[in-house]
């Protein structure tokens, strides 16, 4: 938008739309998906999470791979107690870390949002922040409480404001880039990886005192911290994961080089349903977003064109070096490669602010592409997993095993299933991740525990997942003849199965 334009508009009517946007992009997330819905089992760790959170011990909220999300949700949590929402259980806490989760969506929306208007007027500002919006990564993680959506509008923040600064917009403000760089990264460790952008972005005076001032500020942060609530050393807490020895290791095969980028894909369409229309929809929607970007004859040039040079060059850098960093970690964990989307997304505002307004082409193009966006991640990934099937299927077995049961899963997903459905009345003595034990095949491990508990006089639960697995296409998973012969060989079994008549859960008790 050219500069006599903007200064004609009114500053209200701009705020009212980022207040619009805001509040538009809290609740499409806020109320996507129920909180009792498969979706929430499909967000992986957020139950995790939660259980901590309900915890609220210094150890649960002092989380170093994103610092500051479990301290905001405690925070949630806390607020929602006050208009009447309980705080004890599980749920209240995914509710806590739902609304951060949203907040973040919302916020990084309202960045985008201020951005392509800014550069490319208030249509296209619309489409793109649909598109950004309706993106699986973004739609699935933000709706269900996972914790990168906060550390997405904090990158946000910074990356918008050293392009502005860089393409002549506002003043460089160096104190300003080192708090948005010191939120980003005590949201999520991984964030430290706009810092590549910023010496692309900015003189390199200015980005190394960005980088150092938020890097000491960030540094003292994690170290205050762990000082307070560590119990081990500094470095072994602040590396976690990478200590772990699952992840990273040698050069990425050419497995990893294809697993990552379908996984990329994956974060723009997600599919639990026609798996072969998902991988269409994704292409088409990026070969739209692409020509919306390409661009246009007598593009400007000059200082201005130097300058969006200069920027494209800065995103594409943080883009390419991120993108390989996950593929080499983790190439198939989608929530590592939807963090991708945000510069990606304002490259196209970059690239689409070189076209001579009105930007048909570019709105038209990504308007199109946001709604193939949400048509598919609504009808393939939003909508079939709102179903409480795995819910209902615990709640099922739990109340007929009784209070006292020990209960083993077979698989990480349905322990997540089995620790959100704990409340009165669907309660169970212990809960075991025996995940391990059943793809390692320890049985021994397994029938020891059944065996002792079903002494003591009480059933023993047995679940599958066989409702995520299924829509995921990842194939069924069977229960072992040897581990079904252990619970045979120490009691009566009962079995649930499902409409297609497959078991998806066994209830021992001591036999006769």
């Amino acid at each position: 938008m050219s500069s006599s334009t903007a200064a004609t508009e009114d500053p209200r009517s701009h705020l009212a739309g980022d207040l619009a946007v805001g509040l538009a992009s809290l609740a499409f997330f806020l109320f996507s998906v129920p909180v009792w819905s498969d979706a929430l089992i499909l967000g992986n760790d957020v139950v995790p999470y939660a259980v901590g959170l309900r915890a609220s011990g210094t150890h649960a909220l002092a989380n170093p791979h994103h610092l500051g999300f479990h301290p905001l949700a405690w925070l949630a949590l806390q607020v929602l107690g006050l208009f009447g929402q309980g705080t004890s259980s599980v749920v209240d806490a995914l509710h806590a870390q739902i609304w951060i989760s949203s907040a973040g969506g919302a916020v990084t929306a309202v960045i985008l949002h201020r951005f392509a208007r800014e550069l490319c007027g208030a249509r296209l500002a619309l489409a793109l922040v649909v598109a950004f919006c309706a993106a699986a990564g973004n739609w699935l993680y933000a709706a269900v409480g996972e914790s990168y959506l906060p550390a997405t509008a904090c990158v946000a923040g910074l990356l918008v404001e050293a392009l502005r600064a860089r393409l002549g917009l506002i003043a460089l403000r160096v104190p300003v880039l080192a708090l948005w760089l010191l939120l980003a990264t005590v949201m999520r460790q991984d964030a430290v990886f706009v810092a590549i952008a910023l010496p692309l972005l900015l003189p390199l005076p200015a980005a190394t005192r960005v980088i150092a001032l938020a890097g000491c500020a960030s540094l003292a942060t994690y170290f205050a911290v762990w000082s307070a609530a560590g119990d081990v050393g500094f470095l072994p807490w602040l590396r976690g994961l990478a200590d772990l020895g699952e992840w990273g290791g040698g050069l990425p095969s050419w497995f990893d080089l294809q697993l990552g980028a379908v996984t990329l894909q994956h974060a723009l369409h997600f599919g639990v349903r026609y798996p072969g229309a998902t991988t269409v929809a994704s292409l088409a929607t990026t070969a739209l977003l692409v020509a919306a970007a390409w661009p246009a004859r007598g593009a400007r040039r000059g200082e201005r064109a130097a300058g969006l040079r200069g920027a494209l060059l800065g995103l594409l850098v943080y883009t390419v070096v991120r993108h390989a960093f996950f593929t080499w970690w983790q190439p198939g964990n989608m929530e590592y490669h939807a963090g991708t989307l945000l510069p990606l997304s304002l490259v196209l505002v970059l690239a689409a602010s070189t076209h001579a307004p009105p930007r048909r082409r570019a709105v038209g193009l990504t308007s199109l592409a946001a709604l193939l966006l949400v048509a598919g991640n609504w009808s393939s990934l939003i909508e079939p997993n709102r179903a409480t099937t795995m819910d209902d299927r615990v709640d099922r077995v739990l109340a007929e095993a009784g209070p006292q049961a020990l209960v083993l899963s077979l698989t990480g997903l349905q322990h997540y299933a089995v620790l959100r459905a704990e409340r009165p009345g669907v309660e169970a003595h212990s809960i075991v991740d025996a995940a391990r034990f059943a793809r390692e095949e320890d049985l021994a491990a397994i029938e020891a525990q059944v065996e002792a508990h079903l002494a003591s006089g009480h059933s023993v639960v047995v679940l599958r997942d066989s409702v995520l697995s299924a829509r995921l296409g990842l194939g069924e998973q069977r229960l072992e003849p040897a581990l079904i012969e252990i619970f045979f060989r120490h009691g009566t079994v009962e079995r649930f199965t499902d409409d297609r008549d497959e078991v998806f859960a066994l209830v021992i008790a001591r036999g006769p």
